[in-house]
């Protein structure tokens, strides 16, 4: 009896913690776990927001250090007065046509970023974002269609005398872009046709621009 009477307590512990008691607790715990996951969520955000606007601050600090000037987000209205100005500052205007999130379009901008640590000051990026903006994909089309080229394609950059459709970051390009910089550099009229192509192009598919004729 008396060892019957010394187990007793233990089952009633045992019956006290009855498994809706055992679920309460479990939903508990998981309830706090959850406002702790929040918690910890809501400071990565803050933390990956703090960086990301470092870089960009830093970014923006290293552009200006090495001279490298860019406007990536041009529309038909304004593109040619963006290049009379370029050119009435002394430096090359360089048009491109790339798509926010094309991978090559990427590589060349960097490529660029990079070629402005040699070349300081001598140019600036001009950039029309074609995959979201549908007007600047029309006039892009347009200045495919005048080259010969075929159309639709990203990045094409026009610098000086010369035109470059497509970035192979296997093979690329860039002691030719950086000719064509060069050349370009030393001339007194730094952007015809950038200035003709995208003038015939914007009046052809009947858009308006306030930049200056195109043959100026």
């Amino acid at each position: 009896m008396m060892s019957h009477s010394q187990d007793m307590p233990l089952l009633t512990l045992r019956r006290t913690t009855s498994p809706s008691m055992r679920r309460h607790a479990s939903q508990t715990h998981c309830r706090r776990i959850g406002v702790h996951q929040w918690l910890t969520l809501a400071l990565a955000c803050l933390i990956a927001a703090w960086v990301a606007i470092g870089g960009l601050i830093a970014r923006d600090a290293y552009d200006t250090a090495i001279g490298y000037q860019y406007s990536d987000r041009l529309t038909p209205d304004g593109v040619l007065d963006a290049i009379d100005e370029t050119r009435a500052s002394g430096t090359v205007p360089v048009v491109i046509f790339w798509g926010d999130g094309c991978k090559h379009c990427a590589a060349e901008m960097q490529a660029l970023r990079q070629l402005a640590e040699e070349r300081p000051g001598e140019f600036m990026l001009l950039g029309m974002e074609t995959w979201q903006d549908d007007s600047n994909a029309t006039v892009r089309d347009e200045v495919e269609r005048e080259l010969g080229l075929e159309t639709g394609k990203v990045p094409l950059l026009i610098v000086g005398s010369r035109v470059f459709q497509g970035y192979d970051e296997d093979n690329p390009n860039d002691a030719d872009i950086a000719d064509a910089i060069a050349d370009a550099y030393g001339n007194t009229d730094r952007a015809q046709l950038a200035t003709q192509l995208l003038g015939d192009a914007i009046s052809n598919v009947g858009m308006s621009d306030g930049g200056s004729d195109a043959g100026d």
